[in-house]
């Protein structure tokens, strides 16, 4: 839970884009960026709905990362 915050929920002031190229009074200068934003996994920031109703694959139990209980 806390990477899918970290990586795809919180924007981060470090990962920015500049969108005027100068500073101009009352308009937005930067538009911030997830970690997942910046890797190109995701377009927009992500809530937590996205995470709960995603589906999940056929055989996760079979793939290498997942645990078995």
């Amino acid at each position: 839970m806390n990477l899918f915050d970290y990586n795809y929920r919180k924007f981060h002031k470090s990962l920015r884009q500049d969108l005027t190229g100068r500073s101009q009074k009352f308009q937005p200068r930067y538009h911030y960026l997830t970690p997942a934003m910046k890797m190109g996994l995701t377009s927009s920031r992500l809530e937590w709905l996205d995470l709960i109703v995603a589906p999940i694959a056929d055989k996760a139990d079979k793939f290498l990362t997942s645990t078995v209980l």
